[in-house]
């Protein structure tokens, strides 16, 4: 069986480093995110949410017109770029070409979350993934559009982090969510090796696996994470790190650890009843206070 390192604050804060006196937002982290549709508008204020309360000194929401005025009414800190939309509300394929364009000076892309899905989707995800070079983040719809395509996904040429829940990893395995819930380790070891990313599946007890057959599993959150909106939170948190120059694999443990260590403050606080996914993000701050950060 493969070994498994078990995730604890000790491990996640060792990659966490304090911030230096000389930063400014420029060397701090910029994260160009590409989220949201007429239909999920508050998936990209959940994903930019998480970025900004992980560290990131520059965060660029890139979305529809609709979308960006949405996160525009709860947020001070996104820039925007606003693209075409199509008759349905979400991202037109053609607008691959202006985020790659203005992502040119960006560290690292979040990708998918609430898309919707369609061939404009499908197309968009297909050409961001090929001529993106810099770690990218592939969330929800982003996942939904490249499910079988483990070859597309093996020839990217920057580093991938994929964050399936059992149900897209089945889709991305071509095989069932029972198989994958009963085999979590081996799907998630499976996904790395194959497509050559770093997985996250999601879930109880969280596993982050890389190409090179590193395990991690975390130790952290609660069943009250399972509502809408948990996992944007996440996938901001993950590619905020990413941004700050923290490698795929510990990016994406950092984000699912203090996820999870947040949700428990919040669970103790709120109650795994009443507790809502932006109410984690209020915990979050204690958790780098009380290590120094």
């Amino acid at each position: 069986m493969q070994a498994v390192q078990m995730l604890d604050a000790e491990l996640v804060f060792r990659q966490i480093r304090p911030k230096p006196s000389d930063l400014h937002k420029g060397t701090s982290g910029k994260l160009f995110l590409v989220a949201g549709s007429r239909a999920f508008r508050g998936a990209a204020v959940m994903a930019s949410l998480g970025a900004l309360r992980s560290g990131c000194g520059y965060v660029t929401l890139a979305s529809t017109a609709d979308v960006c005025r949405e996160v525009a009414c709860h947020l001070i800190p996104p820039t925007f770029a606003v693209l075409e939309e199509n008759e349905a509300g979400r991202i037109r394929a053609q607008s691959a070409g202006s985020i790659l364009r203005q992502g040119a000076g960006y560290d690292t892309l979040l990708l998918g979350c609430g898309l919707g899905l369609d061939k404009d989707t499908s197309a968009l995800v297909e050409t961001l993934i090929g001529g993106w070079k810099r770690p990218l983040v592939l969330d929800a719809d982003g996942i939904n559009a490249a499910a079988g395509r483990i070859s597309m996904l093996r020839e990217a040429p920057g580093s991938l982090i994929l964050t399936p829940h059992e149900g897209e990893m089945a889709r991305l395995l071509e095989t069932t969510a029972s198989w994958v819930h009963e085999h979590r380790r081996e799907a998630v070891l499976r996904l790395a090796a194959e497509a050559r990313v770093t997985a996250v599946l999601k879930g109880p007890h969280t596993l982050i696996a890389s190409p090179d057959g590193t395990l991690l599993e975390n130790t952290s959150g609660n069943s009250g994470l399972a509502k809408a909106g948990s996992g944007d939170i996440l996938s901001g948190m993950i590619a905020s790190f990413a941004a700050q120059g923290i490698c795929p694999l510990w990016a994406a443990a950092c984000g699912v650890y203090l996820h999870g260590a947040a949700a428990d403050r919040t669970a103790g606080r709120l109650s795994k009843y009443c507790m809502q996914p932006p109410d984690l993000l209020d915990d979050l701050p204690a958790l780098f206070l009380q290590n120094g950060r």
